[in-house]
């Protein structure tokens, strides 16, 4: 019994050496940023998909002119507050996509010396006349 219970040890051991080494391993690393940005890649694309599938839906309200004003500006407050917020979901989505994707660049780059260098010089030559 107390062989087995060694060997039990050993093995667990041994696993926990196996995964610190799996944690620290760059293609794990890899696989978890692009998993993060795949997952933001995601909502940004249903966000923009549901932004897009309400306005075909007709929800834009139809405007009496004039004798219900009040009612008209019920209406389009209603209408424009709905509209800023899918508007916004879309875009704060974006931000986020363009911020992850902008991490898992720098995780990826800083870990290669020759792929940072190639990366830098990439950007150099793109961006280079870019005012922004």
């Amino acid at each position: 019994m107390d062989e087995l219970i060694k060997k039990r040890a050993k093995a667990l051991g041994d696993l926990e050496k196996v995964k610190k080494n799996i944690k620290s391993d760059v293609g794990h690393i890899w696989m978890g940023q692009i998993e993060f940005l795949r997952s933001a890649l995601k909502i940004y694309i249903d966000n923009v998909t549901d932004f897009e599938n309400w306005s075909r839906e007709g929800n834009h309200p139809k405007f009496i002119m004039p004798p219900e004003t009040d009612r008209n500006m019920e209406m389009a407050d209603l209408y424009f507050q709905e509209l800023l917020r899918r508007l916004h979901n879309a875009l704060a989505a974006i931000t986020t996509y363009m911020n992850q994707s902008k991490r898992t660049m720098d995780k990826i780059v800083s870990g290669h010396e020759v792929f940072s260098r190639e990366y830098e010089l990439k950007v150099k030559q793109e961006f280079a006349d870019d005012p922004l």
